[in-house]
């Protein structure tokens, strides 16, 4: 990214040298993250992050909607990005259809099928849970609306670099990305929309990103997304292996040392990077607290809605109850993640938590 800083620092709409140069910057950058997903260059729209991709592809596409196909389907555990929106939608004469997870936090194909109308128009559906970790199964949802018409988004944010992505296997319409959550730079993020697909502009203005995104480009940025990019694809196989091994010793060992407390969720169809664990014993915020001492660094759901003291929207879908809902402590591991962090991490917890399981009192 450095470079872009400080020497090809021109404005990519320019047609001076400078600008040319951070133009060709830009471009590279949108070839190299659409060919890790399977899109064409021309169906890759950069953003400022994922909260924006999602409204892009909610709103850019509604708001061109047919008369007839008022009717959208979503998820009850998707990120407040989409929950957000689809309420702003519902305000502009949009009906909408919330579906609830099952137990273990998976949106099945014929709950989505039950709930399709003749004037459905988009389905949102997150690949990947971002406080749980479940992976939706999104090839068989998209090859069920496809000969139906129906557009299918899905937020793949905690997914991309971390789990297989490919817009065409997958069969989705639109899909939403971020730099961060791959060891890129913050405040950058991009959508795909499959050619064809019409979109309102997001920002008038200047008419960049193919007239849909205006604005001067954030390039030092999206240069930045594009290497942790593939970076992150180019060792995602033994990435994953390695982190599902850690994530296996954080959730046993845990749960062996400290009766009582759970995993929210055990299915098999979990990315590796995250887990959820309930401690109904302790309080969440004292937790959190004395684990921030220790020097590691948890939240209790999503950490765009860290500072709410309600429990986690997505477990009190998946039927968590409420009290046990407050006290659950999502962990995100990474490729930097190490062995003698995971045990760091147990020996404090257990340290924390053991005195209440021994006692049989509670703080919570």
């Amino acid at each position: 990214m450095h470079p872009y800083f400080v020497e090809y620092y021109g404005n990519p709409s320019s047609h001076h040298a400078p600008g040319m140069i951070a133009r060709k910057a830009v471009e590279s950058a949108r070839q190299t993250i659409s060919h890790l997903i399977g899109a064409d260059s021309d169906e890759l729209f950069f953003t400022s992050g994922g909260t924006e991709a999602d409204y892009f592809a909610l709103a850019g596409t509604c708001l061109k909607a047919p008369s007839g196909r008022r009717h959208i389907i979503a998820s009850a555990i998707e990120h407040k990005a989409i929950l957000s929106t689809i309420e702003q939608l519902k305000q502009n004469g949009f009906s909408v259809t919330i579906l609830p997870p099952d137990a273990d936090g998976i949106i099945t194909p014929e709950s989505i099928a039950a709930a399709m109308r003749a004037d459905t128009f988009l389905v949102s559906i997150m690949m990947v849970n971002n406080e749980i970790g479940t992976i939706q199964p999104l090839q068989e949802i998209g090859a069920m609306l496809k000969p139906r018409g129906i557009l299918f988004h899905s937020d793949a944010i905690q997914a991309f670099g971390k789990i297989p992505v490919n817009v065409q296997k997958l069969n989705v319409d639109l899909l939403s990305l971020s730099g961060h959550k791959l060891h890129g730079p913050k405040g950058v993020g991009a959508l795909f929309v499959r050619r064809g697909i019409t979109m309102k502009p997001l920002v008038p203005g200047g008419g960049q990103e193919n007239g849909l995104r205006s604005g001067t480009e954030n390039v030092p940025s999206i240069v930045g997304f594009a290497k942790a990019s593939e970076i992150a694809v180019k060792g995602l196989e033994r990435t994953a292996k390695k982190i599902k091994r850690l994530r296996t010793m954080l959730e046993t060992s845990i749960l062996s040392q400290l009766p009582g407390s759970r995993l929210v969720t055990s299915s098999k169809y979990r990315s590796p990077f995250i887990t959820n664990i309930i401690f109904p014993m302790v309080d969440r915020d004292f937790l959190l607290a004395r684990l921030g001492v220790a020097g590691i660094y948890v939240t209790s759901g999503s950490a765009c809605a860290s500072y709410s003291l309600a429990p986690s929207h997505v477990l009190i879908a998946m039927g968590v109850p409420e009290n046990m809902a407050r006290n659950a402590i999502r962990f995100s591991l990474s490729s930097l993640t190490t062995e003698s962090e995971i045990k760091h991490a147990v020996r404090s917890i257990v340290k924390i938590v053991e005195p209440f399981v021994i006692t049989g009192l509670t703080n919570a």
